[in-house]
Parts: structure tokens; C-alpha cells; sequence
């Protein structure tokens, strides 16, 4: 049949097809150029956009570090600040010759009036070296009212854990106890740390029992110091409430509640098992504040979840110290959920 028809015919057969040809394959070119595009588009753009997520989620993460590297500093303000008033009042009492008894009256005094000021804080509380204050420990034997102990020396420490505000003494048992908490540390970590650093130092977040109630809390806590030498341990007791708080109201302001605040710290993991005593254990770290994005588009790249664990135990077991913190911020997209342990 193709033999039968005209030379012109022929040439305008093939003519035909060629240009079928060409078009049908200039179509698929533009096709897989169109699909080509439009991958590189929207990888550019999903990359663009995840970026920018990390970026807000860092950014937030950054605010509520600073919030909470305010609120030690501040508290570490006010342990200073008594500290000095405690300078103060042993020069006046020098200078004077003021009555031990009026002495330690005052600084009982003094020690309540900054619980007072400082409504934020759980506790205040200072603990003088054997016979560092005035030499007369043994006049002071159990005597609550002038802030001694058993052995009489000065530590007393004032308190909101209950309805009421109360004035409570520091045992020798508190102070002296040695053993090994579920952290490898000391159970007394809280005083003899800034006596051996010689330095502020902030304890990792314990839950504990004062006055029969269960708190989740942490110590920041500074040595006193004459010259070269330590002779009494100042700090405050944070209850951890208001941070939660903190975070949970920022964690409503992420992706209309989409993402998770989280405030973590680092800590080294624990022995099998551990006695359980009566004052909290506590462990070495820098607090940090965690923002993880809930809101991870389809195209992000997962990342490994963060963890963090919180040691737990009575009010004898306190556990290891770090110095003053410095909050940081971790990646962006942390997956599993923590948050301070509830009772």
C-alpha cells in the first residue's frame, strides 16, 4: 500500500510523523523539566520553612533561658545580699561588744527578715562552722530561739512549706551525713559544697519533704567567708512550681499550643537501687530550658528524642552541685515529652 501511494503522498506521511515525533518529545521534555522544577521548589521550600520553624523554636528557647538564668541570679542576689548583712552584723558586734545572745538574735532576725522580703523563695536558711561565729557554741545547746542546735552552733532556717511560716533548726545529722546517695554523692552536697568550691553552687532539682509536705525543689547556696576561710554556708531553697508554670504558659503561646516547652537538666544515670533516707538527693548540672516543636512537617528530619531524669528521694538525701548556671539551649525538635515530676 505504502509502494501504491505518490512521492507526495510519502513525503507528507513521513512529514507527519517526524513532526509527531518532535512534538510528542518536546512535550515529554517539558514535562520532565515542569516535575523537575517542581521538586527543587518544594524542597527548597520545605527546607526554607523548617528552618525557619528551628529558628522560632530556638529563639523561644533562648527567652525562657534568660528568664530562668534572671530568676537564680536573682536569688543568688539575695543570698548575697545576706551574707552581707551578716558581715555587718559581726563587725558591729566586734566594734560594740554586742552579747553573743543579741548577736545571734539578730542574725536569726536577719535571716527571717530576707524569708520575708523574698516571697518567691522556699526557704533561707545559714549554718555557721563549730564555734566560727563567736566561740560560745556551748552556751547555745539546743536553744531555737537564738537559731542553735544540739551542739550550738548556729543554723537556723526559716520556711514556707506549711501554711504557716516556720523557724526550724539544722541538726548535726543533717550536716554530718556522708553516705553515698543514689547519685554517687554526698547526702550533705548542699552545705559542703560551696565550703569546698568556695563558691556559689546550685543542686540539681530534688523532690523533698519539709514539714510533712512533698515538694519538687532545688538549693542554691554560697559560703561565708573572713579572709581565706569559710565559716558558715548561706543559701535559699527554691521551690520548682513557678518554672513549670513558666514553661507551661510559653509552651500555649507555640503553634496555638501545638509545641512543648521543656526545662531539663542533664544528669549521670543512676546506681540500680538506693536507700531511701529523709533529705533530698541532689546532682551536678546546669539547668537548661528545652523547646521541642510538636508541629514537625511531614518533610523534617526526626531527631533523636532528649531525655533527662530527676532524682528523687527524703529529705537527708541531697545530691552532687554545680556552680551558678548558665541555661542553654538544646535542638529544636526534641520528641519525647518531660516535664518536673508531680508528687
Amino acid at each position: 500500500m505504502f509502494n501504491s501511494m505518490s512521492i507526495r503522498l510519502k513525503i507528507v506521511l513521513l512529514s507527519g510523523l517526524c513532526l509527531l515525533g518532535v512534538t510528542a518529545l518536546i512535550v515529554g521534555m517539558n514535562l520532565y523539566q515542569s516535575a523537575e522544577n517542581n521538586q527543587l521548589t518544594s524542597a527548597s521550600s520545605k527546607q526554607m520553612l523548617t528552618a525557619s520553624v528551628e529558628r522560632l523554636l530556638e529563639a523561644q528557647a533562648a527567652e525562657q533561658a534568660v528568664r530562668l538564668q534572671r530568676t537564680f541570679n536573682e536569688n543568688l542576689l539575695v543570698t548575697r545580699s545576706l551574707a552581707d548583712q551578716v558581715n555587718d552584723l559581726r563587725a558591729l558586734a566586734t566594734r560594740v561588744g554586742m552579747p553573743a545572745s543579741e548577736l545571734r538574735a539578730a542574725l536569726n532576725q536577719s535571716v527571717k527578715s530576707v524569708f520575708e522580703r523574698n516571697t518567691k523563695v522556699l526557704g533561707v536558711w545559714m549554718v555557721f562552722e563549730p564555734n566560727a561565729l563567736d566561740g560560745r557554741d556551748a552556751e547555745f545547746v539546743d536553744d531555737l530561739a537564738h537559731g542553735s542546735n544540739e551542739t550550738g552552733r548556729f543554723s537556723s532556717g526559716w520556711t514556707r512549706s506549711t501554711a504557716q511560716r516556720v523557724n526550724i533548726v539544722i541538726t548535726e545529722g543533717d550536716l554530718g551525713k556522708t553516705e553515698l546517695s543514689i547519685s554517687g554523692t554526698p547526702y550533705n552536697s548542699w552545705y559542703t559544697c560551696p565550703r569546698e568550691r568556695k563558691s556559689a553552687c546550685l543542686l540539681e532539682p530534688y523532690a523533698d519533704t519539709l514539714e510533712g509536705k512533698r515538694l519538687l525543689m532545688t538549693s542554691l547556696s554560697i559560703p561565708l567567708m573572713d579572709g581565706d576561710k569559710v565559716i558558715a554556708t548561706v543559701g535559699v531553697d527554691l521551690e520548682l512550681a513557678g518554672l513549670q508554670a513558666a514553661a507551661s504558659e510559653a509552651q500555649r503561646g507555640l503553634f496555638d499550643n501545638a509545641g512543648r516547652v521543656l526545662i531539663v537538666s542533664p544528669v549521670a544515670p543512676s546506681p540500680p537501687s538506693a536507700p531511701t533516707t529523709s533529705r533530698s538527693a541532689r546532682t551536678s548540672a546546669k539547668p537548661r530550658v528545652k523547646k521541642a516543636g510538636r508541629f514537625s512537617p511531614p518533610w523534617a528530619t526526626r531527631r533523636p528524642a532528649c531525655s533527662a531524669r530527676t532524682i528523687t528521694s527524703t529529705r537527708s538525701t541531697r545530691s552532687a552541685p554545680s556552680t551558678m548556671p548558665s541555661p542553654g539551649v538544646c535542638p529544636s525538635a526534641c520528641r519525647k515529652r518531660f516535664s518536673w515530676p508531680t508528687r
